[in-house]
C-alpha cells in the first residue's frame, strides 16, 4: 500500500489542465533550446576556428542519434506511467521509474564506449571533408563521456511527465541552460582562468553542466511531492518482467527516435556534399528549428502521455477532443514565433553567428521552414497520439514511412535537380504532410482500442 495517493484527475482535460502539464515542459524546452543554441551561437562566434561551426552540425547529430535511443526508451517508459496512473495502479509507477533508470544507465556505458571506439569509423566513411572531420572526431571524444548524465535525466524526465507533475522540468533544465552557457563561453574562449579548448570546450563543457545539472534535479525530486506521493523511496530491485514490458513498448520508440534524428543526420551529410557554405547555413538553420520547436516541444511530450492516461481512465473517446484542443493552442504559439521569424527575419540567425554573409544567405531557407513548421505543429500532435495509444510499433512504421519519402525527396532536390539549399529544405514540408495523414489515418481506425501496455 502506498502511504499516500494522488487524487486521479477528474478534469474534462480541457485547455486549463492541458497548460498546466505543458507550460513547465514548454519553460524546460525553451532553456533546452537555449541549451542547443549556445554551443552553436559560442561556436559561432569562435572566429579562431572558422571551422568549428559547421563542423559542430555534423559533431552533435551523430551523438544526438544516440542519445535519441534512451529518449525513446524514457518515452516508452512515460506512457506506461501515465497509463498506470490512469487505471490507479499507483504502486507500479516507484517499480517503472527503477527499471527504467536501470536500463538507462547501462545502455550510457554501452554506447559511450560504441562512440569512443566506432565513432571516427563510421564519421570517416561519410564526411569528405578532412577538416570538418577532424572537427567532429574531436568534439565526440569528449561529448561521449556526458552520455550519462543524459540517460540518468531521461529516467527521471519520465517520471515528471507520466505523473503530470512537469515544475521540477523547468528547474532543472533552467540549471543546466545557466552552467552550459557559463562552462561553455569557459572553457571555447578560455575565460575566469580556464584554458582555451575551441570546440572540444563546448563539449566538456556540456558535460559539466549536465553532470551539476542532473545531481541538482534528484535533489529536487527527493524533496518534492513525486517522491512521497509515488513513493519513489521504494527502491525495486532489477526485475526482468517489468524490464520486458517496458521494453516491449520502448523499443519502436527508440528505433523511431534514433531513425528520426539520423534522417536530420543523413540530410546534413547530403548539404555536407553540397560544399561548406551550404553545410553552415543548414547548421544555421537547424538553430533557428530549435528555437520556433520549443512549444511544440512541450505540447507533444504532454500529448502522448495525456493520451495514455485518457485510456487508463477508459475514456478513450475524448481523445480526439483533447488532440483538437492541443493542435489549436500548439500551432497559435508557433505561429507567433513563426510571425517573428518573418517579421524580424536576420533577429534569430544574428543572434547565432556573427558572419552577416551566412546570415544572409540563410534567410531564404528560413523563411521556407517558418511555414514547415506550422505544418509540423499539427503533424507531430496527431503523431504524438499515435504513440499515446501504446502502439509504438505503429509509430514507427508511420516514422520510418515519413523519413523513407523524406530523404528521397532531399536527396532528389540536392543531387538531381540540384536546387539551393533553400529549396531542398522544402522537404520538410513532404515529411511532415506524410506524417499528419498516416497518423490521422490510424488514429480513426480505432485499432488502437483496447491495447494493454
Amino acid at each position: 500500500m502506498l502511504n499516500s495517493t494522488p487524487t486521479i484527475p477528474k478534469t474534462d482535460f480541457g485547455y486549463a489542465h492541458i497548460l498546466r502539464v505543458a507550460i513547465p515542459i514548454i519553460l524546460g524546452s525553451a532553456a533546452q533550446a537555449i541549451v542547443n543554441v549556445t554551443d552553436s551561437v559560442l561556436l559561432g562566434h569562435y572566429t579562431a576556428d572558422p571551422n568549428a561551426f559547421p563542423a559542430s552540425a555534423i559533431a552533435v547529430l551523430f551523438f544526438v542519434t544516440f542519445v535519441f535511443l534512451g529518449m525513446g526508451y524514457g518515452i516508452g517508459a512515460q506512457i506506461i506511467i501515465a497509463r498506470a496512473k490512469g487505471e490507479g495502479d499507483l504502486a507500479r509507477i516507484p517499480r517503472v521509474f527503477y527499471q527504467s533508470l536501470y536500463f538507462l544507465v547501462l545502455l550510457a556505458l554501452g554506447l559511450m564506449a560504441f562512440t569512443l571506439l566506432a565513432g571516427p569509423f563510421i564519421l570517416r566513411s561519410f564526411v569528405d571533408s578532412d577538416i570538418i572531420y577532424n572537427e567532429a572526431v574531436n568534439y565526440l571524444q569528449w561529448r561521449s563521456f556526458g552520455i550519462l548524465f543524459v540517460f540518468a535525466g531521461i529516467a527521471v524526465r519520465s517520471l515528471c511527465i507520466g505523473t503530470s507533475n512537469t515544475k521540477p522540468l523547468a528547474f532543472y533544465i533552467g540549471v543546466l541552460a545557466v552552467t552550459n552557457y557559463f562552462f561553455n563561453d569557459a572553457l571555447i574562449f578560455g575565460k575566469y582562468g580556464f584554458t582555451e579548448m575551441g570546440m572540444a570546450g563546448s563539449a566538456l563543457g556540456t558535460n559539466i553542466a549536465e553532470g551539476i545539472s542532473m545531481l541538482l534535479f534528484v535533489l529536487y525530486i527527493r524533496f518534492s511531492k513525486i517522491y512521497t506521493d509515488y513513493n519513489i523511496n521504494r527502491v525495486s530491485r532489477f526485475n526482468s518482467a517489468e524490464q520486458k514490458a517496458i521494453f516491449k513498448v520502448s523499443a519502436p520508440s527508440m528505433l523511431q527516435m534514433s531513425v528520426s534524428v539520423g534522417a536530420w543526420f543523413a540530410f546534413f551529410i547530403i548539404t555536407e556534399n553540397m560544399g561548406k557554405q551550404a553545410l553552415a547555413i543548414s547548421n544555421l538553420v537547424r538553430q533557428i528549428y530549435m528555437v520556433m520547436m520549443v512549444p511544440l516541444i512541450g505540447f507533444t511530450s504532454a500529448t502522448s502521455a495525456m493520451v495514455s492516461e485518457l485510456i487508463g481512465l477508459g475514456r478513450s473517446n475524448e481523445i480526439f477532443a483533447l488532440l483538437k484542443r492541443i493542435i489549436i493552442m500548439s500551432v497559435a504559439c508557433t505561429a507567433i514565433i513563426s510571425a517573428v521569424n518573418v517579421l524580424f527575419p536576420y533577429f534569430l540567425p544574428g543572434l547565432v553567428v556573427a558572419d552577416t554573409t551566412l546570415v544572409q544567405d540563410t534567410l531564404l531557407s528560413s523563411y521556407v521552414i517558418s511555414g514547415s513548421i506550422l505544418l509540423f505543429a499539427v503533424a507531430y500532435i496527431m503523431f504524438s497520439g499515435v504513440s499515446g495509444t501504446g502502439n509504438t510499433a505503429t509509430s514507427l512504421l508511420i516514422e520510418t514511412s515519413s523519413i523513407g519519402i523524406y530523404l528521397i525527396a532531399a536527396f532528389v532536390f540536392a543531387r538531381v535537380f540540384m536546387w539551393p539549399i533553400h529549396l531542398v529544405w522544402a522537404c520538410e514540408y513532404v515529411y511532415f504532410g506524410v506524417m499528419l495523414i498516416m497518423s490521422f489515418i490510424y488514429l480513426r481506425s480505432g485499432k488502437w482500442e483496447g491495447k494493454k501496455i
